[in-house]
């Protein structure tokens, strides 16, 4: 018996990744149909397709009736990807290396007793979009 020589993300790992970066506005999961053929993996309906090669660390959104594409490279396993392209354009990428750490800060903060200065560590790093 052949042995499976291709690892793929799945539906729901597929559809989050491509969530969590995408400009072009995405229908809900149980709208869309997932397949997956030889190392390549997809979610399709009328309208969009997510399409992954390489376990997801590349991943196509297309919207077919607004002509809109996005292009995502280089996976780092955290939800962040190196490289965007809407269109064919390099675009600056949503997430930073230290969002995730700003985002830690600000899950430990107590929201009801909010200190009147920020916390050292959340002080010289901002994002500007």
């Amino acid at each position: 018996m052949a042995k499976n020589i291709y690892e793929y993300i799945g539906k729901k790992e597929l559809f989050r990744r491509a969530q969590n970066v995408s400009y072009i506005e995405l229908p809900k999961i149980k709208d869309l149909v997932y397949s997956k053929y030889e190392g390549c993996e997809w979610l399709e309906n009328e309208k969009i397709t997510i399409r992954s090669q390489a376990c997801g660390t590349w991943i196509l959104i297309q919207n077919r009736r607004e002509h809109e594409e996005e292009i995502l490279c280089g996976y780092d396993g955290e939800g962040n990807f190196s490289r965007h392209y809407v269109n064919g354009k390099n675009i600056a990428v949503k997430a930073d290396n230290k969002s995730s750490e700003r985002l830690k800060i600000l899950m430990e903060l107590d929201l009801d007793n909010l200190p009147e200065q920020l916390p050292d560590e959340l002080k010289g790093i901002r994002t500007v979009y």
